[in-house]
Order: structure tokens, then C-alpha cells, then sequence
């Protein structure tokens, strides 16, 4: 049977800068189930589809926001509510479409945050994007280059997703240990400093 109403999907980007890996976790809830497939299948088609490049909705917008020495290797995909299945894994292998200067950037991030309606530390999530070149920066504030193409970013990722093999997807922070376990996306925030990763940073990148 293929997926549900209600169930949820853990999307973790995984790709690498400096010898260093970078997690990106995004949660998807399916709100119109797949007509056909396996919940593996389906889950393969909608990280195909967000991660394919060229075209992929999150894949090209990553891309304008990552540097030429920033890897993005491959997708992985798994329901983990309200049980958990098997890894879908998608190789991806592409890189980022900036110059950077590499050494100068290469513990420095952006930040976003997933914001909900919900009031409080569950109404929201914040995630940390490598900082692709100085060139974004002045005093240590984002300023208005590359300002284009983090929108975008940041719209895509509140953006539903509908895969062409089927199914409907909205964006959502998910909450394991509370009913309901997750809550949507309704836009994100651009914070404006910039900020150095921890090691904990860089290797999950949320």
C-alpha cells in the first residue's frame, strides 16, 4: 500500500564542505496519499523530485545559494510517523554554482527559521546554510547580495510539494512526543547576522 494521510517524512540533505559533513533535515506530512506504489517508491519519488538537478525545486535553489566547493551528495527519505520505515536514499552529486573564498568562509553560516503559527521553541525551527563567500557579508550582517536567491530558497521551503508520480506534501516542524506531531510551515525568517557553526552545526546542519 502506498503512503498515508498523516504520515510523516524525515528528509535529510547530506552533502559535504571542507572534509566536513553537513545534515539538512526537512519534514514533510503527506496530506494526499499516492494512488499507487510502496511508502518506498513514493518516498523515492518525492526526494527524485526535490532533489533532482537540474529542475528540483529545492535542488536549484540550493545550488544558488551554495558554494562550487560545497557537495551535495545524495537525499535520504523515511517515514518515522506514525511508524517508522526502511531509508530511501537518492544519489544526488552536484555542487554549489558560487565562487568562494574558501578558507576564509568555511566555518561561517546563515540562518533561517521555519516558522509556524504556533507561539514558542515547537512553533519553530532554525537551520544553518554554509555561507558561500564573503561577498554576502559587511560587518558581519547579510546584506543585499545574494539576497535573490535566499528568498528563494526560503520560499521553497514553505512551498506544498507534488511530485508527478502522485501525492501532496506540506512542509512542517515535527513534534514526536506530542499529539498532533506536527505542525506546518507557514513561511521563514531570514536572520540577518551571520554565525559561526559549531562542530554539532556543521555536522547536522538544523
Amino acid at each position: 500500500m502506498p503512503l498515508a494521510v498523516n504520515d510523516i517524512i524525515q528528509v535529510t540533505s547530506i552533502g559535504r564542505k571542507e572534509n566536513q559533513t553537513i545534515l539538512w533535515v526537512l519534514h514533510y506530512q503527506c496530506t494526499t496519499a499516492p494512488s499507487t506504489g510502496s511508502p518506498g517508491e513514493n518516498i523515492e519519488s518525492l526526494l527524485s523530485f526535490l532533489f533532482t538537478s537540474p529542475g528540483g525545486p529545492i535542488s536549484d535553489a540550493w545550488i544558488s545559494v551554495s558554494s562550487e566547493t560545497t557537495s551535495h551528495d545524495r537525499v535520504r527519505g523515511q517515514r518515522v510517523a506514525p511508524t517508522r520505515g526502511a531509508y530511501v536514499e537518492v544519489l544526488t552529486g552536484y555542487f554549489g554554482d558560487i565562487a568562494d573564498n574558501q578558507t576564509d568562509v568555511a566555518n561561517l553560516s546563515w540562518v533561517f527559521v521555519k516558522q509556524t503559527e504556533l507561539a514558542g521553541r515547537r512553533g519553530r525551527g532554525t537551520s544553518h546554510m554554509p555561507l558561500p563567500t564573503w561577498d554576502w557579508v559587511t560587518n558581519g550582517v547579510l546584506d543585499s547580495d545574494g539576497q535573490g536567491a535566499r528568498t528563494n530558497l526560503l520560499q521553497v521551503i514553505d512551498d506544498q510539494q507534488a511530485p508527478g508520480a502522485g501525492g501532496v506534501y506540506v512542509p512542517v516542524i515535527y513534534h514526536p512526543n506530542f499529539s498532533p506531531n506536527f505542525t506546518r510551515i507557514t513561511h521563514c525568517n531570514q536572520r540577518p547576522e551571520v554565525r559561526t557553526m559549531s562542530r554539532r552545526t556543521v555536522g547536522r546542519g538544523i
